[in-house]
């Protein structure tokens, strides 16, 4: 009798499996959309204006290479400085290819040719720099971060020459269609002519090579208190109560490890 029980009930168990598997294989999910109202969205304080990205994205420095390994270096809100990068965005960049970094004598290059190099402080992912720079939709590209970009015309041909380096420095592409003359470069490396000589040190800094003056800066700014703080950085206050519980807990055990 007990044996019969367990395979009736062995049975009933398979069979429910098996209904359940074709549950799972041929039912279809809810795709049904849940409408999100505007009130589940808590809003922030703002903490200062707001800013376009294309007002974020500028070079660090702006290098001019004069040939006969004269450089100078140019800085954001000089006025040459503004001249040639609203020149260099009203260009357009395309048909990029992948050069070799090591294929080419850089150190030679930025001796003896005329040219412009742009410095970022921080790698620019290229669908980001399209928004300041006209720079086409290249499958090569898309997927890179850009550190540098240097523009210089060939002694020989007279020939304008675009490349974008790589956040890596590990890669090069060059623009091949670039819409740049030899003559656009000439009257970019002339604004430098009479600017302060740098020469480079180490292969990575630009410094003056005369006394240059400095001027000071002063920045205002607006104290904030702990509840705008709070507002604008934790969307539920009490995970920031939390949180700050377990950093004065952790304190005093970080304290008597260093004790």
């Amino acid at each position: 009798m007990i044996e019969r029980i367990k395979t009736l009930l062995l049975t009933f168990l398979v069979l429910l499996s098996l209904l359940q598997s074709f549950f799972l294989a041929y039912s279809m999910p809810n795709f049904d959309v849940r409408k999100k109202f505007t009130s589940d969205y808590i809003m922030t304080d703002p903490l200062g204006p707001e800013e376009k990205v294309e007002n974020l994205v500028f070079p660090e420095q702006l290098v001019l290479h004069l040939g006969g390994n004269k450089h100078t270096v140019l800085y954001p809100g000089m006025t040459f400085y503004n001249i040639i990068v609203k020149r260099l965005q009203g260009r357009s960049y395309d048909g990029f290819q992948y050069r070799s970094v090591s294929a080419v004598d850089w150190a030679r290059i930025r001796e003896e040719n005329e040219g412009v190099e742009l410095l970022f402080h921080a790698p620019i992912p290229v669908k980001l720099l399209q928004r300041v720079f006209p720079i086409g939709d290249d499958s090569v590209l898309m997927n890179e971060s850009i550190r540098r970009i240097w523009l210089y015309t060939t002694k020989d041909t007279k020939e304008v020459r675009v490349f974008f380096f790589n956040a890596e420095g590990d890669a090069v592409y060059e623009s091949t269609s670039a819409n740049l003359t030899e003559q656009d470069v000439k009257q970019q490396v002339e604004f430098g002519r009479a600017w302060t000589p740098y020469k480079l040190v180490d292969g990575a800094y630009y410094v003056p090579e005369q006394p240059i003056e400095m001027q000071e800066v002063t920045l205002p700014f607006d104290r904030i208190t702990a509840e705008q703080m709070q507002r604008s950085l934790f969307n539920d206050p009490t995970v920031t109560k939390i949180l700050r519980l377990e950093i004065l807990r952790f304190i005093p055990m970080l304290n008597g490890g260093l004790k």
